[in-house]
């Protein structure tokens, strides 16, 4: 018997228009830099916001900034969505919907001095959705993490005598978890560096 038509056939070869816009914490719409990824670490757009996709499943996501108030310099949300496009539509990226990232850590006279994180489907430089790695203290927000998808996080703090503590992890993938995560001194393995030739480095 012949082979029977295509499935869609007046979808194949062609392509729709997928606007993405972005709102920020405080309702007003903005300028952002999204993302857009079709299975993992397969990067399809970046820095637009009218794509031209072929119909198929892709994640869309950016790191969406909102005015910062009091001390915080930058105040960020990473945002990533689940998109089935079929159709022309507009994607929205809704920073409302975020809850603030904290560290948990305590050691004797250290302050926390960065945090950041980053959202990513695989793994790679392909696979980062938003970063946001110049955040200062507290002002990392994450929206809701769609399956697949992992949150990565990252934390420095550091004492009065100059001891700097690193700390890093992950959530499982599409964690509904809220963004909150601990790390312990008996945890961090301690790393001292010697220098043996050439200039003292400035830090």
């Amino acid at each position: 018997h012949p082979a029977g038509p295509a499935a869609h056939p007046a979808a194949a070869g062609r392509t729709f228009t997928v606007r993405i816009v972005a709102i920020d914490r405080s309702d007003k719409r903005v300028t952002t830099d999204p993302v857009v990824l079709q299975g993992a670490s397969n990067l399809v757009s970046s820095g637009s916001q009218t794509v031209r996709l072929a119909a198929g499943r892709y994640v869309v996501g950016s790191a969406i900034e909102t005015p910062a108030t009091g001390s915080a310099q930058l105040s960020e949300t990473m945002i990533a969505k689940t998109v089935t496009v079929s159709r022309s539509a507009t994607v929205t990226l809704d920073a409302r919907t975020g809850r603030l990232l904290t560290v948990g850590f305590h050691a004797a006279g250290a302050r926390q001095v960065f945090q950041g994180g980053a959202l990513c489907d695989g793994i790679g430089a392909g696979a980062m959705l938003a970063g946001v790695y110049d955040d200062p203290v507290g002002t990392t927000y994450v929206g809701p993490v769609p399956k697949g998808v992992q949150l990565f996080y990252q934390s420095r703090w550091q004492s009065g005598t100059g001891t700097i503590y690193d700390l890093a992890g992950a959530a499982a993938k599409g964690s509904k978890a809220a963004p909150h995560f601990r790390d312990r001194v008996s945890e961090l393995a301690k790393v001292g560096l010697q220098l043996r030739t050439g200039e003292s480095p400035a830090g």
